[in-house]
């Protein structure tokens, strides 16, 4: 879909101008939340360490190797959503409360670049396709 209407380019352009400004707004709440969410291995291993844990006694408790939960503490491997229950168990708390620390590794330039040159692509500005924009993330 090519668009001919100039009111058409402008109003995408204006949409991702506002878009941007929105974003580049934010950057202090960005900043905020990923200086407080941690990664799951960091959690896990929070939890382990406030409730006196060892790694065998969590494995034991999971019927898993200890370097199952050594490997989840390093952000290696991820457990199981069994698992994962099972550690809320253990810990007496839910499985949304362990998954609300987490962070979210959102890469937002990257989204934005894409966006821009999709729009690119689609205006025909670019003469692109969509495997050289899938080719970039």
């Amino acid at each position: 879909m090519i668009f001919t209407d100039v009111t058409e380019i402008i109003y995408l352009f204006f949409l991702l101008v506002k878009g941007l400004k929105k974003y580049i707004k934010s950057s202090g709440v960005r900043k905020e939340k990923k200086e407080t969410k941690v990664s799951l291995g960091e959690a896990l291993k929070a939890y382990i360490t406030k409730y006196k844990m060892t790694q065998e006694f969590v494995a034991a408790s999971l019927g898993v190797s200890r370097q199952a939960v050594s490997k989840w503490e390093n952000d290696t491997s991820d457990p199981s959503t069994s698992n994962l229950i099972a550690l809320a168990k253990l810990y007496g708390i839910s499985a949304e409360e362990i998954l609300n620390k987490i962070k979210q590794e959102y890469d937002w330039m990257k989204k934005l670049i894409t966006l821009v040159l999709t729009l690119v692509c689609i205006i025909g500005l670019g003469g692109c396709n969509n495997r050289s924009i899938n080719d970039k993330q």
